[in-house]
């Protein structure tokens, strides 16, 4: 098949990365360091991979209320849709799997 790329900076470029790193950047800066709860935050272009830890003085509901208005701020912020695994304590991120055991990443 062919396609034919109508928007956006050209896909394999030299400055498309360059591009993708400063618009998720504006994200960060913008939505992700409003959120304490991220205790790390790394991203490769764009594949990006947090741990979120809930403040233990927040009920439940609050908890979950934090976490829900964290997705719609991220889906919020540009024309990006954002996928979200649930919250677990381990992750396959690129090559990695990345775990949370006995308080160690």
């Amino acid at each position: 098949t062919y396609w034919q790329q109508i928007r956006g900076v050209t896909i394999g470029t030299l400055t498309a990365c360059s591009v993708a790193n400063i618009y998720i950047a504006e994200i960060k800066k913008d939505v992700i360091s409003k959120y304490d709860e991220i205790n790390l935050y790394r991203r490769l272009i764009d594949d990006g991979t947090g741990i979120w830890i809930s403040n233990k003085a927040h009920t439940i509901t609050q908890q979950a209320a934090r976490w829900n208005a964290f997705k719609k701020d991220l889906n919020n912020a540009s024309t990006l849709v954002w996928l979200f695994s649930e919250l677990e304590t381990s992750v396959n991120i690129l090559d990695v799997t990345m775990a949370i055991e006995n308080n160690k990443i």
